[in-house]
């Protein structure tokens, strides 16, 4: 019987270690490529999408658009009621950017209050379509409860083009406008 049992027991117990492994291994892979506070991508893996774009488009000539989000004043929110409510703000505009964009949309956390999104098959006139309802979805949202603060947004619109030497150059353009 201990010649039957063992090989059956070392057999189940590998593969329940090896089935956790890999779960662990699939939480690590996202836990990397998140941003902890907002759960969007986090800067190094949004700037990956933004590159993978830009090749899309001058490989395929799709159009696609990014916008570039900077938080209005928002050094006076963390001055005047702290960094707490400054995180909790971040969260829900990064709450409210999931919830109004579309799926194949993809949102980052570009820096400490600016967020980045890239929007696929989307040529100007539609990102500026989706910009202003980001804008005005954030202006309307009550990002914190305790205290009530209100935050507006400054956001960027440029598309990709020919004549674009590389994904930086995209989002300056998109960063100066």
């Amino acid at each position: 019987p201990l010649l039957v049992a063992y090989p059956i027991i070392v057999g189940v117990t590998t593969y329940r270690l090896a089935r956790r492994v890999r779960e662990q291994n699939r939480m690590l892979a996202t836990l990397s490529r998140t941003d902890g506070l907002t759960g969007l991508l986090n800067r190094t893996h949004w700037l990956e999408v933004v590159s993978n774009e830009l090749k899309r488009h001058w490989r395929t000539d799709a159009p696609v658009s990014l916008l570039i989000l900077d938080i209005d004043h928002f050094k006076n929110v963390n001055d005047q009621f702290g960094h707490l409510v400054g995180d909790e703000a971040l969260r829900n505009i990064a709450k409210v950017l999931s919830e109004t964009l579309r799926d194949p949309d993809t949102p980052g956390r570009y820096g400490g209050e600016e967020f980045g999104v890239v929007l696929p098959d989307t040529d100007s006139e539609g990102a500026c379509v989706i910009a202003e309802r980001v804008r005005r979805s954030i202006e309307e949202a009550i990002v914190t409860s305790l205290p009530e603060v209100r935050c507006t947004v400054s956001i960027g619109v440029a598309a990709a083009s020919a004549d674009l030497s590389d994904s930086r150059q995209w989002i300056e353009r998109a960063d100066r406008a």
